[in-house]
């Protein structure tokens, strides 16, 4: 056969074609370049190089808190240094592994045929939320020297926080404001716990004559990160004109978070209510109308019967006007205007509203898809040593999810960074949710016992672990459970008790603090140590230790109440702190009413005891006044005392009648009397 050179110069043409394409095909395999140039994958175990069974991406795993550590494998297959920068990208708003990454070195240059490995670590906040926080290592660079175009490589890294998710969703600052005809619900959600939320909310509004309004719980169109606090809205388009309304709002959320809050509302308009004031006014209006008309009505039959003489009645009688019914119908008919939009109001909110919501109801409860069983794993052998392989299977996990299979100490206790993570695979399950990959065997930085473990990469976290004995590997016993946790609290404070008697004469006030405590940490609290304080205006608080006896398990939530105790005769506005572990958890404001039967008890002793001064002074005069002796007595005046009859006759051996006659007398008597 001739050889033909067009032919071959297209075919040198297309494969040169190819070679230029390689690159972008390489780069949805991050883990193994095609072409020529430098590659950024996932740094192997045993120091080798990257290759197709190798891991395509990072998996960490850690509890919030720890600091996870691995490697980049940077290769230079090329004649010339090449210069590498380094960056961790992604996370979003809520954070995540790439703005968490630190590198040893942000950039690296690799010389020629080399193979740099680059260390890095994630750091994972202590308030960090549980489940996926993706991120990406973007790796751009070139020739050291200046002559060649930058390329940028990308390398995957799936970040998983573990740890007891604790779930929690208050509602707070519930209020009620209106708005022309209608209403809106003004309330806060506040996510406390460390999971992601998405909350549901139900409204049951009572008045004076019954409901007013009914919602069923519906889900709510925005999801809460650990911490966020969102301020909403909730219209009600057709509150009662005049009531007094008791508001409830019940807010739930997955993992079991659910709260209640309460507000009043009272619906008072203006011209209803001055036509209500109005409505007595004019009964006694009418009242006095109808005195005055039956006075003027009798004094026109007295003035017919002084003329008429008394005759016969019957053509005279004329039947009473009915005045009295206008003014008790007019004080209906007011009424009842009055009422009227209220109860038509709550008719209105009570039927339609409530069967909006029962059908959302309904729509929202039928589940998506039935719960699949808990996933499983089995090894095709128990022990095995470094440098050997084994065969992990498993079933009833999620269809065509991905996993890591990886080989950890210490019972994975630690996260990720206790396992062999250059020596882990990725596997993808089938349709009927099983796999099956061989994996080597690696020794892992920490001691056993050991796990094979296998978790879900993306999706729905899923994990489970099977006993396996790396053989010549050392064996250690687990480390001793830390105890402290990590206490926040879940609901608002609030101060119990109240002031008796003897506080009202300045006796020391006393409240009990109740907060409900959560605790997000992997070990348990056990008799945790909270600090009290109480602050009075600009000065600091006054601290005081406080032992709360009982053990918060990780990832559930107790009440928790604490005495609270002032000065005596403290009053004013205070402010109750409470503190665990070097951070203030939470403050709840106390406003002390003033003792006023001490000040009662200053008044009454300013006025008795000046009084009680004089008295002990003028007597102590009275004893001290020396007294007159005879010789500078007064002389007396003696006057004569003439005894009457009357007196005589009161002697008790003398009556009226025997009593001697009076006939002595020292008078002279007169010349016609005498004898």
């Amino acid at each position: 056969m001739p050889f033909r050179p067009r032919p071959a110069v297209s075919g040198a043409v297309l494969a040169a074609a190819a070679v230029l394409l390689c690159p972008a095909a390489a780069q949805a395999r991050p883990a193994v370049p095609a072409g020529p140039g430098w590659s950024a994958a996932p740094a192997p175990g045993r120091g080798a190089a990257p290759s197709a069974q190798d891991r395509p991406y990072f998996y960490l795993e850690g509890a919030p808190g720890t600091v996870l550590a691995d490697r980049l494998s940077l290769g230079n297959p090329t004649r010339r240094p090449v210069t590498v920068r380094l960056r961790g990208t992604g996370g979003g708003t809520g954070g995540g592994a790439g703005s968490w990454l630190r590198f040893a070195a942000g950039q690296v240059t690799v010389p020629p045929r080399t193979r740099a490995s680059v260390p890095f670590t994630v750091t994972v906040p202590r308030d960090a939320a549980l489940g996926d926080h993706p991120g990406t290592i973007t790796a751009t660079g070139g020739p050291a020297r200046h002559g060649g175009p930058a390329v940028r490589r990308t390398v995957p890294v799936h970040l998983r926080v573990a740890g007891p998710a604790l779930s929690a969703l208050t509602a707070e600052d519930v209020s009620v404001r209106r708005r022309g005809s209608a209403a809106v619900i003004h309330y806060t959600l506040v996510n406390r716990g460390n999971t992601v939320l998405t909350p549901r909310l139900a409204v049951r509004a009572d008045g004076l004559l019954g409901p007013v309004l009914r919602r069923a719980a519906h889900t709510l169109p925005l999801t809460l990160e650990p911490g966020q606090r969102a301020r909403l809205t909730a219209d009600w388009p057709d509150p009662p004109a005049l009531d007094a309304v008791d508001l409830r709002l019940t807010v739930t959320a997955g993992g079991g978070a659910h709260d209640a809050a309460t507000a009043s509302y009272t619906a008072v308009p203006w011209g209803v209510a001055a036509g209500a004031a109005l409505v007595p006014v004019a009964g006694a209006a009418g009242l006095l109308s109808v005195r005055r008309r039956r006075r003027r009505r009798r004094g026109d039959e007295g003035d017919e019967r002084r003329d008429g003489g008394g005759g016969s009645g019957g053509g005279n009688e004329r039947p009473a006007p009915p005045a009295a019914l206008p003014a008790a119908v007019a004080t209906a008919l007011a009424a009842a205007l009055v009422l009227a939009p209220s109860a038509a109001g709550s008719a209105r909110a009570a039927s339609p509203a409530g069967t909006a919501s029962l059908s959302g109801t309904a729509r929202a409860a039928s589940p998506a898809e039935a719960p699949g069983g808990r996933p499983t794993v089995q090894l095709s052998r128990k022990e095995a040593g470094k440098g050997g392989t084994l065969t992990v299977s498993g079933r009833g996990w999620r269809p065509k999810a991905l996993l890591t299979l990886l080989i950890c100490g210490q019972n994975m206790i630690g996260g990720t960074n206790s396992c062999a993570n250059g020596d882990g695979r990725a596997v993808t399950t089938d349709a009927h949710g099983t796999f099956r990959k061989r994996l080597p065997v690696a020794e892992p930085p920490k001691p056993c016992p050991c796990v094979v473990h296998v978790a879900t990469v993306t999706g729905a976290a899923a994990a489970a672990d099977a006993a396996f004995k790396v053989a010549g590997h050392p064996v250690a016993p687990l480390p001793r459970e830390r105890t402290g946790g990590r206490l926040a609290v879940l609901s608002p404070p609030r101060l119990a008790g109240s002031s008796g008697l003897l506080t009202w004469f300045g006796a020391p006030p006393q409240r009990e603090l109740t907060v409900t405590v959560g605790n997000l940490g992997s070990a348990p609290a056990r008799n945790p140590v909270f600090q009290v304080g109480t602050s009075h205006g600009v000065f600091a608080p006054q601290w005081e230790e406080q032992q709360w006896r009982g053990t918060v398990p990780p990832g559930k939530k107790v009440q928790v109440k604490l005495p609270v105790e002032l000065a005596a005769g403290a009053h004013g506005d205070y402010l109750v702190s409470l503190e665990y572990g070097g951070k203030v958890l939470a403050e709840q404001p106390w406003g002390v009413g003033r003792p006023w039967g001490v000040t009662l008890f200053w008044v009454l002793l300013c006025v008795v005891v000046p009084t009680a001064v004089f008295r002990i002074g003028m007597a102590v005069v009275d004893r001290v006044r020396p007294r007159r002796t005879a010789g500078h007595a007064r002389p007396r005046i003696r006057t004569r005392r003439t005894t009457s009859a009357g007196d005589r006759a009161a002697l008790p051996w003398f009556t009226p009648d025997t009593a001697p006659s009076t006939t002595t007398s020292t008078e002279r008597p007169t010349s016609k009397g005498s004898a």
